[in-house]
């Protein structure tokens, strides 16, 4: 299974922790500050990161934004997730 989280601050990061740590599912993420997919790729929290419009090729998005963001954020891309596929 592959999975991304969008948004790696304290929820999304935990998130990612919790699930490199405790399966064995590829997780990536997407995030605008460079410094945290930095930090989360230093951290092994992900495999790598994501583009916008890969989120097809994901089995699970995890949005870990503010309400408002998320609400924008999936509005925006409802397109470009998995047709089948969990947000």
């Amino acid at each position: 299974m592959k999975i991304c989280i969008v948004g790696l601050g304290l929820i999304g990061g935990s998130l990612a922790k919790a699930i490199k740590k405790n399966t064995h599912e590829s997780c990536f993420g997407i995030d605008i500050d460079r410094g945290t997919i930095a930090g989360a790729l230093a951290q092994e929290a992900i495999d790598g990161e994501m583009a916008i419009d890969d989120l097809a090729g994901c089995d699970v998005v995890i949005v870990g934004l503010h309400p408002e963001a998320t609400i924008k954020f999936i509005t925006e891309n409802a397109d470009k997730f998995k047709k089948g596929g969990i947000v």
